[in-house]
Formats: C-alpha cells, sequence, structure tokens
C-alpha cells in the first residue's frame, strides 16, 4: 500500500505563453508511484487540478487511447463536448472515453 497527502505534493503551474490556459496541479499517482518498491505504473492517473476563475485547462482536444474523468470538489464551470456546452458544478462526475473531443 502507498499513502500520501495532497499537501506533501508539490503544486506545478502550467501557463500558456498569453495566459489563456492556466492550471495548477498535482500528480498524486507519480508520487504514490515512487513509493512502491516494485515501481510498477498504475493504469490511470490521479491529478488535483485548480483552474483560476475565467481561464481553462487545455484548448479542444481529444485522446486517442486515453480517458479522462473529471469530478469538480468546488466551484462553478463549464466543459465543451461535441454535444455542446454543459453547466458544472460541485459534485458533479464527468467522463470522456477515447476519441470525444473535450475541454
Amino acid at each position: 500500500m502507498q499513502k500520501i497527502n495532497l499537501q506533501a505534493i508539490s503544486q506545478e503551474e502550467m501557463v500558456s505563453p498569453r495566459s489563456k490556459y492556466r492550471v495548477l496541479r498535482r500528480h498524486i499517482s507519480q508520487h504514490l508511484r515512487a513509493q512502491d518498491k516494485d515501481d510498477r505504473e498504475p493504469p490511470y492517473e490521479i491529478e488535483h487540478v485548480i483552474l483560476s476563475s475565467g481561464k481553462k485547462n487545455f484548448p479542444y482536444h481529444v485522446h486517442a487511447s486515453c480517458w479522462e474523468l473529471y469530478y469538480v470538489l468546488s466551484g462553478i464551470g463549464k466543459i465543451r463536448t461535441d454535444t455542446g456546452i454543459s453547466n458544472i458544478g460541485v459534485g458533479d462526475s464527468i467522463m470522456c472515453p477515447p476519441g470525444e473531443a473535450h475541454q
């Protein structure tokens, strides 16, 4: 078993050159893997992400083989998919399968 507290993980800031995209994130699964004596790579990645008000995390994009799951801990926002733009808020879970464009 591996265990880590979120506060023990350094926060990384990613900002696009013109600051349209900005995200603060902590790589939870990477830090847990570092504790694994066998250095096994889990079949998923978990990050804690904070989006600043009015910012986007990444451009509209699609993954060929990766699933993404979002869970909203606080605040409100919008998610864009092929079917349009949806409002999201605290407690919402959003899953984007491979091949589904999202932002």
